[in-house]
């Protein structure tokens, strides 16, 4: 019986330090120095990244995150990030998660943006996608998104 409860209480503290780790909650919270990367070369196993590119800001799309274990209250702005000069591509290869709202009546903007690669599901939701999709935006199967960092 003490092997069982230690097993469970093992596993337990496991699952909370990975969760811990994956969403960067103290004591996980550090971030290595970002790398430049161009979209050519930007990969899923990246890091922490800045990157240049052209900012659709067609769809003022936000989602909040309560606050939570040793988090505030977060929410993030998301727009598709195109290729420097691509300005009327639609096909999604990079989505950014900003932390500040985009200007209203701006559609169009140069940004360069630095931020650690988190696999989209981890924030864009399939609601939050088919907004962008019914707008007319493409996703690439392999697409990324890109949380700006604090």
């Amino acid at each position: 019986m003490k092997k069982l409860l230690g097993l469970i209480l093992f596993l337990t503290i496991s699952v909370v330090l990975f969760f811990m780790w994956w969403n960067r909650l103290p004591p996980f919270d550090g971030h290595p120095p970002p790398v430049e990367r161009d979209f050519a070369s930007i990969e899923s196993t990246d890091d922490t990244v800045t990157i240049t590119g052209m900012a659709h800001y067609a769809l003022h799309a936000s989602q909040t995150w309560p606050a939570g274990l040793l988090r505030e209250e977060q929410t993030l702005w998301f727009f598709p990030l195109m290729p420097p000069g691509e300005g009327q591509s639609k096909r999604v290869t990079v989505m950014v998660g900003a932390l500040n709202e985009p200007e209203r009546g701006i559609d169009l903007e140069d940004l360069t943006i630095t931020g650690w690669v988190r696999p989209p599901r981890a924030r864009i939701g399939v609601d939050l996608e088919r907004a962008f999709r019914d707008i007319g935006y493409m996703f690439e199967d392999d697409y990324i998104l890109i949380e700006q960092l604090p």
